[in-house]
């Protein structure tokens, strides 16, 4: 199984390689994940992105990379902080926000398909917070919960190439 740890920094995933674009203990390739991912198409089975995507200045292009290199049935594990989440702004580099809607643009049911050719099937989509317990309430109906948010809370997802 091949496994890309994008953006990892200091904690790349196990067993994974670590493309990203400052060289720290743990990073494996320096690349500019926003111009491209330097894997054949097709060819990774897993793609971590954990707190990388929000220092984009663009998503689309991104995913339309994570799509590139993911095999059919590959997934793509994602986090990111929300966008009304303290912990979206707190960091001077966070260019691009998030919303637990966001990545519905890359599936097939999108209204607004024209705005990328990749695809993607949504696994899971979840609204984690600190503290922890609230994750159950709030998950219930995350589209509600989110329009109320003031505590820390991160959207994670599990994308599946389509």
């Amino acid at each position: 199984m091949l496994i890309i740890d994008i953006g990892c920094g200091n904690s790349k995933t196990k067993d994974a390689i670590g493309p990203d674009k400052v060289r720290t203990g743990d990073v494996d390739i320096i690349c500019d994940i926003e111009q491209s991912i330097p894997f054949k198409d097709g060819c990774i089975d897993k793609i971590v992105a954990n707190n990388v995507l929000e220092h984009m200045s663009d998503t689309v292009k991104p995913l339309e990379e994570l799509h590139r290199v993911l095999k059919i049935g590959g997934r793509a594990i994602i986090e990111v902080p929300h966008a009304r989440s303290l912990g979206a702004f707190m960091d001077p580099t966070h260019k691009r926000f998030f919303t637990i809607m966001t990545m519905d643009y890359f599936t097939e049911k999108s209204s607004f398909k024209y705005y990328s050719r990749a695809r993607f099937k949504i696994i899971k989509k979840e609204l984690r917070f600190e503290p922890k317990w609230l994750q159950w309430l709030f998950n219930l109906r995350p589209e509600f919960t989110e329009r109320f948010i003031g505590a820390k809370a991160t959207i994670f997802w599990i994308l599946e190439k389509s």
